[in-house]
């Protein structure tokens, strides 16, 4: 019995979704500012010696599932763009700040070439974590940090990827 209540508990407190709020689907833009890097069998990242990267992001949240499409600036001119789909889950019940895993699966594409040709396209695998502080109902600044892998279908290539960021997120819920 004892089994069975402590697995509850922890069932209620890390698994289940939670959130201080009813919405159902929120929708979000934020501009980023972070870095990425990777393993230096990927081909992108060699070409375009990754580091600092500036971007933005759009998308929507249903429940704890969330649609973005992702478009990053590096230095040197290159991008790196995603669209994908990830899981997010709040562990902290409050409205003031928010908390916890991510999971994502994108299919990133990255024109490098100065005809705009895509180089690089491909899927990544990734997970890390969140966390935001909400000045607002309707602003955030967060930072996030991930890890995962990266297979680009481009030219039969893969490796892994990791990248973090800080960002100013708008927000409106339904």
């Amino acid at each position: 019995m004892k089994r069975i209540v402590l697995a509850s508990l922890f069932c209620a407190l890390f698994i289940l979704p939670t959130t201080a709020s009813a919405e159902v689907l929120q929708v979000w833009a934020r501009g980023d500012g972070g870095y990425m890097g990777g393993d230096s069998d990927l081909h992108y990242f060699k070409a375009n010696d990754v580091g600092p990267e500036y971007g933005f992001a759009v998308g929507a949240e249903v429940l704890f599932v969330d649609i973005f499409a992702n478009v990053n600036f590096h230095p040197d001119g290159s991008m790196f763009n995603l669209l994908g789909v990830g899981y997010h889950l709040d562990l902290i019940p409050v409205d003031l700040v928010a908390f916890g895993p991510i999971a994502q699966t994108a299919y990133f594409f990255a024109p490098t070439g100065t005809d705009g040709e895509t180089d690089d396209r491909g899927l990544i695998f990734r997970g890390g974590a969140f966390f935001e502080l909400n000045i607002s109902k309707f602003v955030a600044l967060g930072a996030e940090g991930m890890a995962g892998y990266a297979l680009i279908t481009s030219d039969a290539d893969a490796g892994l990827m990791y990248s973090g960021s800080g960002y100013l997120k708008f927000k409106v819920g339904f």
